[in-house]
């Protein structure tokens, strides 16, 4: 209370100075005097910001950024920034420049972008190599650069925003690509099944005709790849969104063709209902993410959390095969509920933790290799019960995803908290869970995918 008392008397007596030193060698001098007075005890720096409407410019500090009232009068107000003090003053306009002078950090950027976006403020938003939410950048009324950080930024880092270093760019350089935009992936995976859709259409619809279907498939993959370019550039598609339409897409298409297969329809139903699977996936991603932010690593744990879900369903329909005869429609229904059940938990956890993608990539390779010691237990321990060789392997492979899953998350930061860029830096590769698809003559399981 004493110190807030002297401080604002400190003022006082530096708006009195500022009056006198304009009234000639007398009011120099008393300047100088006072000056001896003032600066020991104005050892806490200033920001001091001229408004021309101040009143607006401190509304707009207290209200929609969020900052704590230090002291206020009628000519000035002061606002706590920890080791600083925010001044906004009246008489002219603060010159507006091109670095960003004022830094705020919060624990909770997300309710920091709904306010701002509530005031109308045009903000653009930084994310680390992992999809995740680092820093707002936006104007305050006035044309004065701010930026809000987490509150676990760097130092380094949050000295590049202040001296004007293109936040967005220090970003990218850091994983070698651009960290906003998804589009080119999205472009790219539209195109691969735009191939697919090109033979699947026709053949379905009963073309027997082999130019019409060539022509189909020629067309097809460049227009969806051009398609799906420009609705990320339109949508200003981030990367984790595409992976969710992918993953969305995927899931949905081989839930289609396994029904399909467990149904016992004709090859040309097939790939109807596998077309159908995939568009329908597509468009019920789009809509479940419009307006939401979708880091990668959300989007990874649905899919990661499908395909685990899928294995388990085969360990499980193993397993009861050693006790009675399950065929492979049973099989294959099993691992597609399954399936379900995992996307559907992993969609779920998406909602409520951000996880990195790198920690997810180290989960699903601790998950592969339990699978694997459990098999080689098998193999060294000769095991010849039918439903132990699947048991083992499905115990081993639990206990190693439950145990990777505790070990990366010891430090793992909270939801809108953490390291920036790691302290390891970006992740260059990243293990896929096991993929479980079907085909015509019953079921595949690829136990590794590694992307470089």
């Amino acid at each position: 209370m004493i110190l807030d008392t002297a401080r604002q008397l400190v003022s006082a007596v530096a708006r009195g100075v500022a009056s006198m030193a304009t009234s000639g060698t007398t009011g120099a001098v008393t300047c100088a005097l006072a000056s001896l007075l003032v600066l020991p005890c104005s050892a806490r720096a200033d920001l001091v910001l001229r408004a021309k409407n101040p009143t607006a410019l401190t509304r707009f500090y207290r209200e929609v950024v969020g900052l704590e009232l230090r002291a206020e009068d009628s000519t000035l107000t002061a606002f706590d920034l920890g080791s600083e003090t925010l001044v906004v003053l009246g008489g002219g306009q603060t010159d507006a420049q091109s670095n960003l002078r004022l830094l705020v950090r919060t624990h909770d950027l997300d309710s920091a972008r709904a306010t701002l976006l509530r005031a109308d403020v045009s903000v653009d938003q930084a994310r680390d190599p992992e999809g995740r939410l680092v820093a707002l950048l936006f104007d305050d009324p006035e044309g004065n650069p701010v930026g809000i950080l987490r509150q676990d930024a760097p130092p380094t880092w949050a000295l590049d925003v202040a001296s004007g270093h293109d936040v967005l760019s220090s970003l990218d350089a850091s994983s070698g690509r651009t960290v906003h935009s998804g589009k080119t992936e999205f472009a790219i995976w539209s195109g691969l099944h735009g191939v697919g859709l090109g033979f699947a259409v026709p053949y379905s619809l009963g073309s027997d005709s082999p130019t019409a279907i060539g022509l189909t498939m020629m067309a097809s993959g460049p227009a969806a790849a051009v398609a799906a370019y420009q609705y990320g550039k339109r949508t200003a598609l981030t990367r984790g969104t595409a992976r969710a339409l992918e993953f969305g897409g995927d899931f949905a298409m081989w839930q289609a063709f396994g029904w399909a297969g467990v149904g016992d329809l004709e090859s040309e139903d097939v790939l109807l209902s596998g077309t159908g699977g995939l568009l329908t996936g597509v468009a019920a991603a789009a809509l479940l993410t419009r307006g939401r932010e979708v880091s990668p690593g959300q989007a990874g744990l649905f899919f990661s959390a499908a395909n685990w879900g899928a294995w388990f369903g085969l360990v499980g329909a193993r397993i009861a095969d050693a006790n009675r005869y399950v065929d492979g429609d049973e099989t294959l229904g099993a691992m597609l509920v399954t399936s379900a059940v995992g996307a559907t938990a992993g969609g779920l956890t998406a909602l409520r933790v951000d996880m990195p993608e790198s920690r997810l990539a180290w989960i699903n390779l601790g998950g592969i290799l339990g699978t694997a010691f459990g098999f080689g237990l098998d193999l060294v321990l000769q095991v010849d019960d039918d439903a132990a060789v699947w048991a083992i392997p499905g115990a081993t492979g639990v206990g190693a995803l439950a145990f990777t899953t505790w070990f990366t998350g010891r430090n793992e930061p909270a939801p809108n908290s953490g390291q920036l860029l790691g302290a390891e830096g970006p992740e260059s590769f990243a293990f896929l869970a096991p993929s479980i698809t079907p085909s015509r003559t019953g079921w595949r399981a690829e136990f590794l995918r590694a992307r470089f």
